[in-house]
């Protein structure tokens, strides 16, 4: 979702936390599915700031350091996923 990105990116640029819940509510999302969205976009904000917080210069080496072994990140993989499944 690129509102996450664009908002994962502000934040880190204007010195504050990502705002989940404002990303759920603008995106026309229905009320009642609401909460598990703003679950599936505070998941993806923290990944992408992770990403963007992190040293390098490709996808490989952005991941290595801000997850500095392949458990951490197939821990994030697997929070993402669940996110997704249950918004799904």
């Amino acid at each position: 979702m690129r509102s996450a990105l664009r908002e994962a990116e502000a934040s880190i640029l204007d010195g504050r936390e990502p705002d989940a819940a404002r990303l759920a509510v603008s995106n026309d999302i229905p009320s009642d599915i609401q909460p598990l969205m703003k679950d599936l976009i505070a998941t993806m904000l923290r990944y992408y700031s992770s990403l963007l917080r992190a040293a390098g210069s490709d996808f490989d080496s952005l991941v290595r350091s801000a997850y500095q072994d392949r458990t951490a990140f197939l821990l994030v993989m697997n929070r993402l996923n669940e996110a997704e499944r249950i918004y799904s």
